[in-house]
């Protein structure tokens, strides 16, 4: 009865947050500004007074280039908003000389600062349209989800992102104990074989080039170096792993292939706690020399923990231990992948800086 129980409540689970995080990424792929698929510019707000604006897409406008010129439109309560550019030198998006005209009628148009999306673009502010409070509330609820994502800020953008992903691991994790099934496994073996990737990626990049010039690496070559040997490492691992989980190995061969697999795992638990511990330590203020050391020590026992209980799990070859190390693997990997591409994401969308 418990277990039916269990087996219920981990797909329930499971269901709903997909849903939530489908929700949460169309949102922001949806709203996301685009230079220059778009426009030539990041956004444009509506000043309404008090401190409010209203937040308009880039999407919502067609640009022409002619010359130097860009011009842009929308319809904003069926009537027309024009605004004009001129191109930079150098870069045309380092845009300048913004003029703005509503119905026919100039309106007041000022640079707002710049924003990454994904290029380096602009962001304007727009004054005295003369539009009424309703039809301003019907235009803010038309384009609610830009407006609830700038409002929302980047702080708590990257809190919302990162408390999904923490929810989503644990019940990926309680899902795994009642579902030990081969689609698991091979994302246990993912997981694994990412996390020796980013590990190996970084213990490269981190060398300065000048100490490899001598062994005749050019700046492309020792780029693909780094790439090549931090996927062949990742594949290595994710392939081990999924042997060790179907058991093909015997028990003196699982020790060594236990520990590698561990690394992965490691490097995962230290990407997920990292990630969460550091951005709640300096969302509260928390942020010293001293703090920082202790907190990265107090990471690195956890990580190493969790990495020597995955490979005596892989080693021991029972049920019970395998489900234990799908839990692990599979929830900190949730976690781990989700936050760190949850940044990787928001930065290349450009709600982030």
């Amino acid at each position: 009865m418990m277990r039916q129980v269990g087996l219920f409540l981990s797909r329930f689970l499971l269901g709903l947050w997909i849903v939530f995080i489908s929700a949460f990424l169309s949102l922001l792929l949806s709203n996301a500004p685009s230079v220059p698929d778009y426009t030539p510019f990041a956004g444009v707000s509506i000043n309404v007074g008090e401190n409010s604006k209203i937040h308009l897409p880039n999407r919502i406008f067609e640009c022409t280039q002619a010359d130097r010129e860009f011009k842009c439109q929308t319809k904003i309560q069926d009537r027309l908003l024009d605004i004009s550019f001129i191109q930079g030198n150098i870069n045309k998006y380092d845009l300048t000389n913004c003029r703005a005209s509503y119905d026919g009628q100039i309106i007041g148009c000022q640079e707002r600062g710049s924003n990454h999306a994904p290029l380096l673009s602009k962001i304007y502010e727009i004054t005295n349209l003369g539009l009424s409070s309703q039809q301003l509330q019907a235009l803010k609820q038309k384009y609610w989800g830009m407006n609830f994502l700038v409002e929302l800020g980047e702080n708590r953008l990257l809190s919302l992102g990162n408390i999904l992903f923490v929810v989503g691991g644990g019940i990926v994790g309680f899902f795994s104990w009642f579902h030990p099934s081969p689609v698991n496994k091979i994302f246990a073996s993912f997981v694994c074989g990412f996390g020796v990737y980013h590990l190996v990626w970084h213990f490269f990049a981190r060398i300065p080039y000048e100490i490899v010039i001598p062994y005749g690496f050019a700046a492309d070559t020792w780029g693909w170096f780094i790439d090549g040997t931090a996927i062949a490492a990742g594949l290595a691992i994710m392939f081990n792993t999924t042997l060790l989980l179907w058991g093909i190995f015997n028990r003196l061969t699982q020790i060594p292939m236990g520990i590698a697999s561990g690394v992965g795992i490691f490097n995962i638990c230290w990407l997920s706690i990292n990630g969460i511990l550091t951005y709640a330590l300096d969302r509260i203020g928390v942020v010293s020399t001293q703090s920082l050391g202790l907190t990265l020590f107090a990471i690195a026992i956890m990580a190493t923990i969790f990495a020597i209980a995955t490979a005596i799990l892989l080693w021991s070859r029972t049920d019970e231990s395998i489900k234990s190390f799908l839990v692990i693997s599979n929830g900190f990997g949730v976690t781990g992948l989700g936050t760190y591409g949850l940044v990787l994401l928001l930065l290349y969308l450009g709600y982030v800086d």
